[in-house]
């Protein structure tokens, strides 16, 4: 049975149309599903066992020959267990249609880098003009996130319920491990690129590759092409997560602008000072202060500045 299956079934659980088998399925897993935390209110399971119990309770004392009372409970019984089994096989996307999660959404715009903490205390850092969500707590065997951009995770380890990232056409599969998932929106390329532990990226059934440390996998969207490397410094490669400010041939305009809403400054750029082709590539770890910040950027660039008393700095060439 597939999820649209199982939305179909709830459809006419709710409606009152179920068969008495998908009523039962349901009634039987809510059932033995009560130990697991926060998944029904105390009502609802209260209403579901009186069902169940409604129809296995005695028949009548009138009924003659006695083996008929037991035969019928057993015969219950027995059906009541077998669906529970199913039941609790689907527990999962049952729960996804009786009580679905709430799911978290971040994102971060432009040069800017965002920490946080998932569910199960997995760190992630999200990369600029990235998003990503995820259920605002995880349920049974499933630890997943959806991710728009590029993100470095840090996962932690748990045999029971693997962790799984999908981002755009590839699915990434891991145990434990710290990996990063970078899927700009402009360009055709996609990549994996591991740290630590294994990891395995899907693209729908086919297997792209599975990676350790230190390797990674190029899958370009248009081709549909993959490439790996088995040999690169994954450290290199993932050393945007120890910096807040990462410019790649920006407009000098812009990363002024940046630099006013980061620091909290105004910043006055001189008549004639800029031209519309001046950009800077550069990076500033978290610890840098706007003052160091402005000379590197005034110093490649050919220009000056002054830091008034008010937080206004003025440039000039």
């Amino acid at each position: 049975m597939d999820k649209s299956q199982i939305r179909e079934m709830f459809s006419r659980y709710q409606q009152g149309t179920a068969t008495p088998r998908e009523k039962r399925m349901v009634d039987a897993y809510m059932l033995i599903g009560e130990a697991e935390k926060a998944n029904f209110f105390d009502e609802e399971k209260t209403v579901i066992k009186e069902r169940i119990w409604a129809a296995i309770k005695p028949v009548p004392v009138s009924l003659r020959k006695p083996g008929i009372r037991w035969m019928k409970v057993a015969a219950l019984w027995a059906l009541l267990i077998g669906t529970a089994i199913t039941g609790y096989l689907l527990r999962e996307p049952l729960l996804d249609h009786i009580s679905p999660l709430a799911i978290k959404t971040m994102e971060t715009g432009p040069y800017e880098i965002k920490q946080l903490t998932l569910p199960d205390g997995s760190q992630v850092t999200l990369a600029q003009n990235s998003r990503i969500s995820f259920p605002v707590r995880y349920r049974g065997s499933r630890r997943n996130a959806l991710l728009n951009g590029t993100a470095f995770f840090d996962i932690k380890q748990d045999a029971t319920a693997p962790f799984s990232v999908q981002s755009g056409d590839l699915d990434i599969q891991v145990l434990g491990t710290s990996f990063e998932v970078a899927d700009p929106k402009s360009g055709y390329e996609a990549s994996v690129t591991v740290l630590t532990g294994k990891v395995q990226v899907n693209q729908g059934a086919q297997k792209l590759a599975i990676l350790s440390g230190n390797q990674q996998v190029k899958y370009d969207k248009f081709s549909r092409q993959s490439n790996i490397k088995y040999d690169m410094d994954a450290i290199a490669a993932t050393s945007w997560t120890q910096q807040q400010l990462v410019f790649e041939e920006v407009p000098l305009t812009v990363v002024m602008k940046t630099l006013q809403v980061y620091y909290g400054m105004r910043i006055t750029v001189a008549n004639g000072t800029l031209k519309e082709s001046d950009t800077f590539s550069g990076s500033f770890n978290r610890n840098e202060t706007r003052k160091k910040v402005l000379e590197v950027i005034c110093f490649s660039s050919g220009l000056s500045y002054s830091l008034l008393k008010d937080s206004t700095v003025i440039i000039k060439r």
